[in-house]
This record gives structure tokens, C-alpha cells and sequence, in this order.
């Protein structure tokens, strides 16, 4: 297709947008900066330039000219001008390519030469700039499909996703690259919550252009998250027939797999997807999870290390991994992923408290009950801290110290179950009973189906009277 480069470019933007990382508003176009010129017949039409597909990151910073910056030559014909900016432009001269435009323009307005003020301005960074002149190019042709598609794009970087939407819609009407907008337009619904819009519009973009994977991926991807399973699996099969040794296809098929709960499918698709070549992050990372569901928690494990030494970890990976080795019994090594955790984050009271019950675990008491401190420094109303150290203590035999524990977690969280059981078992331990008593009522009220909880309250009662 003719345009395909602009339509990748916006595709690629959309996806930018749908990650984490967050890209800057374009500034609103200046208003009442372009007048209304009459308008003359050109000698032949031009063709707009198309624009190259390259992203790039959405923010102001304003070019210099190059030191040999090319004058428009003013005896041209505006023709002549337009097309002579064409030229500049293919060989990146932008600035330049802008004077020839603007001279253009001044010659007589017709849409396809904004529209390449508006693309020059975009490739100089100057976005206010090209938003008007995108808009200029649609009060002189309001169906001209190029200058809404470049609008879209620009509402879409910004973050302004239904104007992005509107303009993007408006822009099949006369499209002849049709199938690649409305991927666009179907993965924005997508990207808005409308799954059925979205999925309407790519099976369209299907029907248009049945062989293009990618219209079909983000298909299934949509089927995924409309809980169609089926339909997706059904799509990722028919791609595999074509490509069977593509490992990012096995990856899709293992995660709707994953997704639809069929756990051990998933796990023997994504390792087929590292036999052919796969090292991603989120495969290792999808595997261990899917180990850890079935309590295989060395395997888990392993895989979750792969993902750290395959990427850039951050505290959280180091989080999960530490989590894993604690459940398959790894202290030593539980300790180690606890402390670069901590270590990578050191405001993270999780992290810190993580270290605590791998230091638990591995039988470094003293250690652990510091860590867990430590933790309430960190986060001072952390509870999972406090509630950790009174359990320590209470399996040290230290009902006192236990006690005062629980009470403090109960100062962070009235409500935590945990810590009113805790409570109210030390303090039966140190045979205060009408203390016990009042944690276990608060307790019954907060699990009235929990008979044990009614009969051991009963219990607790019958020992206050008697203590009276």
C-alpha cells in the first residue's frame, strides 16, 4: 500500500502509548496564525509527500537550520516549489523541504502542500506547528484522508485517544489502504476498552486483507481479552501452518492457552517457543509463574532466575524470585534474591519484610525479627511486618513479646483476622483470659461461619468467669 509507512508509524505509536512509559502533550496549535489566501488552480495536482516510518519520542525540541541551509528559490512555479521540497524532504532535509512548502503555499492553498508542512513540521519536532497545518489542510479539504491520519496520529502520541479515534474513523472513508487503518482503529478501541468495536473493526481489516499477520495477531489478542479463547487458538493454529518454526507464535498460542486456564498446555507451548529460538523476559517469567501454580516451585524457580539474567531486573523480580525459593525450601538462596531486593529498592517495605522470612526460614531468628524492624522504619504502618514478628516470636516460645507484636499490627489493621487470632492466642497463653476473650469476640464477628472460632470464644468465657 502507497501509505503504509504513516500507518506503521501510528501503529507503533499506539503500542508506545499502551506501555508505561508516558509521552508528553503535544501543545494546543496557535490559534488564528493561518488566514484564509485565495486559493489557485495548480497546473497539475500535486502528490503529497509520504512520510518515512521512524519513531520517535514526542517532545519539543527545536532544530537549528543546518549551516547550509537551502533558500527557496522564488522564481520557481508553485509546482516547481513542491516539488523541489519532495526532494529534500526524501533525503531528510526537513528544514529546507519546509521553505519550499511554505514558499509553495504562499503561491496558492491546496491541502497536499500543508499536509507537508504539517509532516516537515512533525519531523523537526515542531508539533503545535504541524497540528495546524494538518488542520489547515482539512478546512481547504475536509475528506483529505492524509491530514487525518497525520492529525490521528498526533492526538494519538499526545494521549488524546478518542480525538485520535475520530479523526482515524474519519479517514476511511476514501482510504485504499483501508485493512491498515482499521487495525489501527480496532487496536485504539482496543486500547479504549471496546472490545466489541475493536474486534469488529479488525475483522474487517481480516476480510480486506486475510494474509496480513499482523492484522490477525492483534485479532486474536482481542479475542484473548474477550475471554473467546477458542477463536484466538484458532487463528495462532492457522499462522503456525504457515510458519511452524516461528517461536513468537508458540508464545501467543501458550499465553491464550495460559489465559483459558489450560495450565500444562500452555507450559509445553511456551517451551517449544524457547526450543525455537525464544529468550524473552515474559516467557521466562510466564513459565515461572505457571510452575508456581502447580507448586513446582524449583522449576519455578529456575526460570524466574532466567528472566533476571535475560533482562534488567528490578526489585520486584528479585521479590518474585525470592517468594519462589522460600516455597521450595531455598533459604540460603531465598536470603541472597531478599537482599538484592532490598538492596535495588531500599524504600520497598515488602522487600524488606521479605528478607525477614528468608532469614525465618533459614533460621537466623535474630536476623529476622531486625529485618522485620527494620521494615517498620521503612513503611511504619506496615502490618504483614508486625504480624511476621509476633508469629516469629510466638514459635520462639516468646508470648509476651508475641503479644506485644500482634497488638501492633492490630494498631495498623483493626480488622486483620491474622493478627486478632494471634493476639487473642498469646494472650490465653499467658492465661489472660478476658483479654483472649475480647480478640476472639472481635474475631467471631468478623468470621461468623467459623465454628472453631465460636466454640474456643465459649471456651475463653467460661475461663473469665471462673477467674472472677
Amino acid at each position: 500500500m502507497k501509505h503504509m509507512t504513516v500507518l506503521s508509524f501510528l501503529l507503533a505509536s499506539l503500542l508506545a502509548a499502551c506501555s508505561t512509559t508516558q509521552v508528553p502533550d503535544v501543545p494546543a496549535p496557535p490559534e488564528n496564525i493561518i488566514r484564509e489566501t485565495e486559493q489557485l488552480p495548480l497546473e497539475e495536482p500535486p502528490t503529497a509527500q509520504e512520510e518515512v516510518a521512524e519513531e520517535e519520542p514526542l517532545q519539543q525540541e527545536p532544530q537549528e537550520p543546518p549551516p547550509q541551509a537551502e533558500p527557496a528559490d522564488e522564481s520557481l512555479t508553485k509546482k516547481q516549489m513542491f516539488d523541489r521540497g519532495n526532494e529534500l524532504f526524501a533525503k531528510e532535509k526537513y528544514r529546507d523541504a519546509l521553505r519550499y512548502f511554505l514558499a509553495a503555499s504562499k503561491k496558492g492553498e491546496e491541502a497536499p502542500i500543508f499536509y507537508n508542512i504539517g509532516t516537515a513540521h512533525f519531523r523537526l519536532k515542531e508539533y503545535a506547528e504541524a497540528e495546524a497545518a494538518y488542520k489547515k489542510a482539512l478546512e481547504l479539504d475536509p475528506d483529505y484522508k492524509l491530514a487525518l491520519a497525520g492529525l490521528g496520529k498526533l492526538c494519538l502520541a499526545a494521549g488524546r485517544d478518542k480525538e485520535a479515534l475520530k479523526y482515524l474513523v474519519a479517514s476511511l472513508r476514501e482510504s485504499d489502504d483501508r485493512a491498515d487503518v482499521l487495525l489501527l482503529v480496532g487496536t485504539l478501541y482496543e486500547k479504549l476498552g471496546d472490545l466489541t468495536a475493536s474486534a469488529s473493526a479488525l475483522e474487517e481489516a481480516v476480510r480486506l486483507e486475510p494474509e496480513k499477520t499482523d492484522i490477525r495477531l492483534a485479532l486474536a489478542r482481542v479475542f484473548i481479552a474477550r475471554g473467546e479463547y477458542e477463536k484466538s487458538l484458532q487463528i495462532f493454529k492457522e499462522l503456525v501452518k504457515r510458519s511452524p518454526s516461528e517461536a513468537c507464535l508458540r508464545a501467543y498460542i501458550a499465553a491464550a492457552l495460559q489465559a483459558a486456564g489450560r495450565t500444562d498446555e500452555a507450559i509445553d507451548q511456551y517451551e517449544l517457543s524457547l526450543k525455537l529460538g525464544d529468550s524473552s523476559v515474559e516467557t521466562y517469567n510466564r513459565l515461572g509463574s505457571l510452575y508456581y501454580s502447580k507448586r513446582i516451585y524449583k522449576s519455578a524457580a529456575s526460570y524466574f532466575r532466567k528472566a533476571i539474567d535475560a533482562g534488567t531486573p528490578g526489585a520486584p523480580d528479585y521479590i518474585n524470585l525470592a517468594i519462589t525459593y522460600i516455597a521450595a525450601e531455598m533459604h540460603l538462596e531465598a536470603t541472597e534474591a531478599a537482599r538484592l531486593a532490598f538492596r535495588l529498592d531500599p524504600e520497598s517495605a515488602r522487600a524488606c519484610k521479605l528478607l525477614g522470612d528468608a532469614l525465618a526460614e533459614n533460621g537466623d531468628s535474630s536476623g529476622a525479627l531486625a529485618a522485620y524492624a527494620k521494615t517498620l522504619t521503612v513503611k511504619e504502618d506496615y502490618a504483614p511486618a508486625a504480624l511476621a514478628a509476633g508469629r516469629l516470636e510466638s514459635k520462639e516460645g516468646n508470648h509476651e513479646k508475641a503479644l506485644k507484636w500482634f497488638k501492633k499490627a492490630l494498631e495498623m489493621d483493626a480488622d486483620n483476622s491474622a493478627a486478632l487470632r494471634g493476639a487473642g492466642s498469646e494472650a490465653y497463653a499467658l492465661k489472660k483470659f478476658e483479654e483472649a476473650s475480647e480478640y476472639y469476640r472481635r474475631l467471631a464477628q468478623l468470621t461468623p461461619n467459623d465454628s472453631s472460632v465460636r466454640n474456643f470464644l465459649r471456651h475463653l468465657l467460661d475461663l473469665s468467669q471462673q477467674e472472677k
